[in-house]
């Protein structure tokens, strides 16, 4: 018994003590962290951050960052799209590993567009991603020849010149630098057009008369509009045959083998 209370004057006393250690010489914490944040990384070995760079899209409207820093954590991430500045908040983990989103942004035109990515701890240290990405817009357009539209794959061109005009006009697609447009029968490209106006391409070709089959090209190096001509005929048209019916080639046979037998028979009658 007086071993009990001896000790419980003893951890009474301890605790007296500390409370009044704990006044006098408060405790501070002192928080040490030397290396920067650094940027989590994706399954192919690349930073986590979209978009990536030297990567293309159809449509970016936000940011997204992975980042860590096991030490004192991040407190900050600041996005920079071409010039408009984006905070971004922390949607997912913690501050210590988490995913941070931009806000919504209106999507980017098509072109060459730049990004910043700047990740800051709670000691101040900071880390920075910069680069470029690309917006992609699909090649599309219409393809002429002669001035026509060609809008069937089977279409036959038919033309008494030699020389045909071709003209490809893009409605949608990136800038027309990256654009070329040919004219290719088999394997061989007959003839490149020229980029004449905004959205515009054309160029002609002197054929030899006679049936071609041609494929016309534009390609912007990811997509490519085809338009196949079949049996486009050129030069002098030949003249047709008349077109009989059943009923006319019978009687034609029926008359035919009727004047044989007439003339077989005049010359037996003959003799």
């Amino acid at each position: 018994m007086r071993m009990n209370q001896s000790l419980g004057y003893v951890m009474f006393v301890a605790g007296i003590f500390m409370l009044f250690v704990s006044v006098v010489f408060p405790m501070v914490t002192v928080l040490l962290d030397s290396t920067p944040p650094k940027w989590s990384v994706a399954s192919d070995g690349k930073e986590a951050i979209f978009p990536r760079i030297g990567e293309t899209y159809s449509e970016v409207k936000l940011v997204t960052v992975a980042v860590e820093d096991r030490e004192s954590g991040v407190v900050s991430v600041e996005a920079t799209v071409d010039v408009a500045n984006y905070v971004c908040t922390l949607k997912l983990g913690t501050k210590y590993e988490g995913v941070w989103y931009s806000p919504t942004f209106p999507a980017l035109s098509p072109g060459l567009h730049s990004i910043k990515v700047v990740a800051t701890n709670d000691v101040g240290l900071s880390t920075t991603f910069h680069g470029t990405f690309a917006v992609y817009t699909g090649l599309q357009g219409k393809w002429y020849v002669n001035n026509v539209e060609v809008t069937d794959p089977a279409q036959v061109v038919k033309a008494t010149s030699l020389t045909v005009n071709f003209k490809f006009v893009k409605t949608a697609g990136v800038e027309d630098s990256k654009i070329k447009c040919t004219v290719v029968e088999g394997t061989t490209t007959l003839t490149t057009l020229t980029n004449t106006t905004t959205g515009t391409w054309t160029g002609s070709y002197t054929f030899t008369a006679g049936s071609h089959t041609l494929a016309l090209k534009a390609y912007d190096g990811t997509t490519t509009v085809t338009m196949s001509v079949l049996n486009m005929q050129l030069g002098p048209t030949p003249p047709e045959l008349p077109q009989l019916n059943t009923l006319q080639i019978l009687g034609l046979a029926s008359t035919g083998i009727g004047l044989l037998l007439i003339f077989t028979g005049r010359k037996k009658g003959g003799r």
